[in-house]
């Protein structure tokens, strides 16, 4: 892979086409392999939940327990509208033919990589209740396929410092090792 945007995207980014994912909560549910149910453990597994250091270890270890992903390049296919092709050209996206849940979960699993990596390494602009929706999304998209028929219950969030602060690890201050222990601790799942 080669870097499509220093520090930011890595290109190639494959993902299924739209149209090939399953169209409704039955085909979903039939479509989930069992590997899924492993990785979504891992992901929600409450001793990864604690810190964003652990998180992110969590969702390393279930891409690289998910493994390659055998697909095929998907070239000139007359279903893709224009606008979505330059979409996928701008983000560096490959369509890919394969098991479409299995590219769509390690899609999902690629870019909250990278978003985590991105956070541990800089922090981040999002407000808390940004950055908890976001890390919420993630979650769902990786753990939703398992059990389709219903939400996934929500998850402890681990807090993001801000990017605001350029070096959290001098010891003073806003970077001060209590401050950052407040802010990468787990924000409770708000009740469903």
């Amino acid at each position: 892979m080669t870097d499509y945007l220093p520090d930011v995207a890595t290109v190639p980014f494959p993902m299924p086409r739209p149209e090939d994912l399953p169209g409704d909560v039955p085909a979903l549910a039939a479509a989930a392999p069992s590997a899924l149910a492993g990785l979504a453990g891992t992901v929600a597994d409450p001793a990864h939940r604690t810190g964003l250091a652990g998180m992110l270890a969590a969702v390393r270890t279930a891409r690289v327990d998910l493994g390659p992903v055998p697909s095929t390049l998907v070239v000139d296919d007359p279903g893709e509208s224009r606008p979505n092709r330059h979409n996928d050209l701008a983000f560096g996206i490959e369509r890919r033919h394969g098991d479409p849940l299995t590219l769509f979960v390690a899609a999902a699993l690629n870019a909250h990589l990278g978003i985590l990596e991105i956070a541990e390494e800089r922090g981040t602009g999002l407000d808390e209740s940004a950055w908890h929706d976001l890390v919420a999304g993630f979650d769902t998209l990786v753990r939703w396929p398992t059990d389709p028929t219903r939400l996934p219950t929500p998850l402890p969030v681990p807090g993001c410092p801000s990017s605001g602060n350029p070096n959290p690890s001098t010891g003073s201050g806003a970077g001060s090792a209590a401050t950052m222990s407040s802010w990468c601790s787990p924000k409770a799942a708000p009740s469903p």
